[in-house]
């Protein structure tokens, strides 16, 4: 460090590019000024026609406590889902499934926009016996006036679509979704975005007849539904179907992350373990999907199921609502994912821990090991600061060098920890990652 700091002093008298030349990246260059969220935007309409981060539950007030014939829709129950959902600061519900029909009201009711379903005859209408045939032009009347009967409601924010799980092998279902797909948009003068849920198991393949249809591309990300409860990159090879699908079909969708909050009632009650460690996969997994390029964030779902244990219930909503406070707080950090100017300058370099993690999946067609990088980053520039996040995928410790930061002008704020600002006097610093953990940071730049 005394060398280094010599070298500082030494350089003073220099011309100031030759300095930085000696040192590294320049300070102009590593805080050139990006775009911020544009003010002309609406801050009531979902990106990217608007500045709202799309942040959501299924089945907000949904029950079937007393088993799958119980009621929906009790009065008092769904008030009180409402209230409290309100409180945690969340704007938008939905998709609300059996409880659509009375969606629109529950929003007015309580303030709140809400992802609105446009459903063309029964959700698994595709899937039964013989294989249905349907008209295009029958599809797009039918779905013209379903949409044209609550288009003038401010409430909506989004068109979600069903039946879901839409496959492109078969001619009748892409007919359906080009049909319906055309009806939502012409129909709607505002415009506003439309979702059809994909699986979980989806390949980029897949997903790529799917992109051109739609303005939110998002298929399942429910790694402990999956089978990747212990190998949770599997997060990130999701996200990348989406995106590679949006590429290859030269879509113009955006990435939606879709993580889970439910239990398999298949499998194995959940043990007092899994359940404690359920913060921490939300947030790894919420964070990776926003690091891997998603744009908002729809959790499935909200409804209380006899499969999930009250505690588990609760450890998963505290979880999403303590990322959402992050997201849409004070911090306003949904407008830098959302808006922020990728850059490459900072380096990650891992110190001690797995340098790569291995994944297969052969449901989605990873039949052979694939190598991730253990720890995944996103460095953003926006307005005149720079932020950097970073998410651990290892179940163990991940130490790691963070450089390729101006000498002695850049200034480090935690974005996620109750810990003091320091300055990054040599171009970087050395942090630990826990298992799961994710980290931000805030890099402003010092002044004399």
């Amino acid at each position: 460090m005394l060398r280094k700091l010599s070298l500082l002093a030494a350089l003073i008298g220099l011309a100031a590019p030759a300095a930085w030349a000696a040192l590294g990246t320049a300070p102009d260059t590593f805080f050139k000024p990006a775009p911020e969220a544009p003010v002309d935007l609406p801050v009531d309409r979902l990106y990217p026609g608007g500045r709202q981060m799309l942040f959501t539950f299924f089945s907000v007030g949904g029950s079937r406590m007393a088993g799958k014939d119980a009621p929906v829709g009790d009065d008092g129950v769904l008030n009180g889902a409402f209230e409290r959902y309100r409180k945690s600061g969340f704007e938008i519900f939905g998709p609300q499934y059996e409880l659509n029909d009375r969606a629109l009201a529950d929003a007015k009711a309580h303030g709140m926009g809400v992802v609105y379903t446009i459903r063309y005859g029964e959700n698994q209408i595709f899937h039964g016996k013989p294989p249905v045939t349907i008209d295009p032009a029958e599809v797009r009347e039918t779905v013209t006036r379903m949409v044209k009967e609550v288009a003038d409601r401010p409430e909506i924010r989004m068109w979600y679509l069903q039946p879901e799980e839409l496959r492109p092998w078969r001619k009748d279902e892409m007919a359906f979704l080009e049909a319906a797909s055309k009806a939502i948009h012409d129909a709607d003068p505002q415009k506003r975005p439309l979702w059809v849920y994909d699986p979980a198991h989806a390949s980029a393949k897949r997903l790529a007849s799917i992109a051109p249809w739609v303005d939110y591309l998002g298929k399942g990300m429910y790694a402990n539904y999956a089978g990747m409860r212990e190998n949770r990159v599997w997060c990130r090879w999701s996200m990348e179907q989406q995106e590679e699908a949006i590429a290859q079909s030269g879509a113009k969708a955006v990435s939606l992350v879709v993580p889970e909050m439910y239990h398999d009632s298949r499998h194995a009650p959940l043990t007092p373990e899994q359940i404690a460690q359920i913060p921490a996969q939300v947030r790894h997994d919420t964070y990776l999907g926003l690091v891997s390029g998603g744009k908002g964030v729809a959790i499935f779902s909200m409804r209380k199921r006899p499969s999930l244990p009250e505690e588990a219930w609760e450890a998963y909503y505290k979880a999403y609502a303590g990322v959402a406070g992050e997201l849409l707080g004070g911090k306003k950090l949904a407008d830098v994912f959302l808006f922020g100017e990728k850059r490459e300058g900072i380096a990650i370099d891992v110190v001690e821990g797995p340098q790569t993690l291995e994944l297969l999946f052969p449901s989605g067609g990873v039949k052979e090991p694939r190598s991730y990088p253990s720890v995944a980053s996103l460095d953003l520039a926006y307005g005149p600061d720079r932020y950097l996040f970073l998410v651990n995928s290892a179940n163990e410790p991940v130490e790691v060098m963070v450089g390729g930061l101006p000498y002695a002008v850049a200034q480090a704020e935690s974005l996620f920890h109750q810990e003091a600002s320091f300055p990054v006097g040599e171009g970087e610093f050395q942090i630990q990652l826990a298992p799961l953990e994710v980290r931000g940071y805030r890099f402003t730049r010092r002044t004399p």
